[in-house]
């Protein structure tokens, strides 16, 4: 990462791959039940959805 980016930038480039990865690993363990998906990382269902949407990641892919 550029350290000449501002700091929310800088951590959305180090974070977001690692997001991706914990969320289709997620989501493939729970056979792509957002439901289940969503309790076991502890979220709301929408605030997965709304994250699996910024990843372009679709739970009916991953069953």
């Amino acid at each position: 990462v550029a350290e000449d980016l501002p700091i929310k930038e800088a951590r959305e480039k180090w974070v977001a791959p690692m997001e991706r990865e914990y969320l289709v690993r997620l989501v493939t363990r729970c056979n792509g039940d957002l439901n289940a998906a969503a309790q076991e990382a502890g979220l709301h269902r929408k605030s997965l959805e709304r994250l699996l949407r910024q990843h372009n990641i679709r739970a009916s892919d991953l069953k």
